[in-house]
């Protein structure tokens, strides 16, 4: 079961490539209106808007390739489908986002951050981002990787582009996600599976750490391909300057409220979809929940 809803949320990897690592906590929290601006300017808002229907479309395509997984069955489908559009909602990220820049930045990070997202740099950064998403483009994205991809590019544009990985701690923040994900899906959904199938905490833990070392290596070579594919006409220069300002305090702080906020919004949103599949499966084997 774990193997399978893995792939349920293979959208939110697009994303993801905003994170980074673990919460700076500052002394003084910033307004509500700051943290929603910051959110706004740096083009958060935008993205996260795109969110909830590359999921559902994900999940759409997965029952298309590969049906339904077991313990479910075709006649689930109409649930499954309602239960994963109502529970990924865009405003929930973005009011748990929003929580965690209040809870990590500073007045004065949220105003050099604000700063940079007004310049003529980020303002063309947020266009990139904009225009070449991941989510609302794979079209475009799926020949770009065919025709040019990452490894084609010269050099010094790859070391540029894994720099701003590193700036964003992308991979680290995805693949915690996932897990806590997982984690959080499969420990909802024991009471309704058979016996053979239910596994104790110390052994999901197990598993799931065994998927590490996979998940680390599919979402960094994903984020890099991504970012290649955003920023694909962005000069070297600005993309340098883009790494130095995430790799400020600010933008340190700035990326692990993203990280923080996106994830526990994801987290909740997995529990929120565990109690729903659960619900399904004891409707159908007549068990309570």
């Amino acid at each position: 079961m774990i193997k399978r809803t893995a792939v349920f949320w293979s959208a939110t990897g697009m994303l993801l490539t905003l994170l980074s690592a673990p919460v700076a906590h500052s002394s003084s929290a910033i307004s509500k209106a700051s943290a929603q601006s910051l959110l706004t300017l740096s083009g958060v808002h935008e993205q996260l808007d795109a969110l909830p229907e590359a999921v559902r479309s994900s999940f759409d395509q997965l029952l298309i390739n590969d049906g339904v997984a077991e313990p479910f069955e075709t006649a689930d489908i109409p649930r499954l489908k309602h239960a994963v559009a109502s529970v990924f909602n865009a405003h929930a990220l973005q009011t748990s986002i929003t929580e965690s820049l209040r809870a990590t930045m500073s007045a004065d990070d949220a105003s050099e951050m604000t700063h940079f997202y007004s310049t003529p740099t980020g303002i063309a950064l947020r266009a990139a981002e904009r225009n070449n998403s991941v989510l609302t483009n794979s079209d475009r994205f799926v020949h770009w990787y065919q025709t040019v991809g990452m490894e084609r590019l010269d050099e010094e544009r790859q070391q540029a582009i894994q720099s701003l990985e590193l700036a964003m701690q992308a991979t680290a923040g995805a693949v915690e996600a996932m897990i806590g994900m997982q984690l959080s899906m499969q420990v909802s959904l024991t009471p309704v599976l058979p016996a053979s199938e239910q596994l104790s905490p110390e052994q999901l833990m197990v598993v799931v750490e065994q998927m590490r070392p996979g998940l680390t290596q599919t979402y960094y070579e994903s984020s890099l391909q991504t970012l290649a594919f955003v920023f694909q006409d962005q000069p070297l220069e600005t993309l340098h300057d883009y790494a130095k300002q995430l790799n400020s305090t600010a933008g340190q702080r700035f990326v692990s409220a993203v990280n923080d906020g996106l994830s526990r919004g994801l987290f909740g949103a997995a529990e929120q979809l565990g109690v729903s599949l659960q619900e399904i499966l004891a409707g159908r084997l007549g068990q309570g929940v």
